[in-house]
């Protein structure tokens, strides 16, 4: 028996589940897609999705720090 159910394995959705998960409770993740995505993206992350990442101990090591970002209209 699950603690919690999750449609969706978007970032919102793999967030919630690895934290229910680090949580101690029971997370059934669900996600209609498959595997090769048809498009990437999440090229690269702002400093409060890294410090995400790292509550989620998830490894960052070997990945280049961008100095800024520019919009450009």
């Amino acid at each position: 028996m699950m603690d919690l159910v999750v449609v969706g394995g978007g970032p919102a959705g793999l967030a919630t589940s690895i934290f229910v998960a680090k949580a101690g409770m029971r997370v059934q993740l669900i996600e209609r897609g498959s595997l090769p995505l048809d498009k990437p993206c999440g090229e690269g992350l702002m400093l409060s999705g890294v410090d995400v990442l790292e509550q989620m101990s998830i490894p960052l090591h070997g990945f280049r720090e961008l100095d800024g970002i520019r919009y450009v209209d």
